[in-house]
């Protein structure tokens, strides 16, 4: 995997859990946990909607849209939630930041 931070680019490997069109879960060679991934279309969809209901909120105007945006972000997390818990394991057990981090 190339990186590019500012100018610079970098190759490293990651091992990768799980993968498809739109998320993966994979372990950084400088990170002691699984990483999630989220497409930035997702990632600006789902901040969109926070910010819509945070305008009706602040105006006093709650309604069924702001409902539903509401609605829509938990479930898109859930749903990156759900793949975390079930891909972003090593060894049959889920890494948390509760969990010491292994030796290399």
């Amino acid at each position: 995997m190339t990186v590019k931070v500012g100018p610079v680019s970098e190759k490293f490997e990651v091992e990768v859990f799980y993968r498809n069109s739109g998320v993966w879960v994979f372990k950084r060679p400088d990170r002691g946990y699984p990483s999630i991934s989220i497409q930035g279309d997702s990632l600006a969809l789902m901040l969109s909607r926070i910010e819509s209901t945070i305008k009706q909120l602040e105006s006093g105007q709650w309604n069924e849209e702001g409902e539903y945006d509401l609605g829509f972000v938990r479930d898109a997390l859930l749903g990156f939630w759900t793949i975390y818990q079930q891909h972003g394991i090593r060894d049959g057990v889920l890494r948390t930041q509760d969990q010491p981090k292994e030796e290399e």
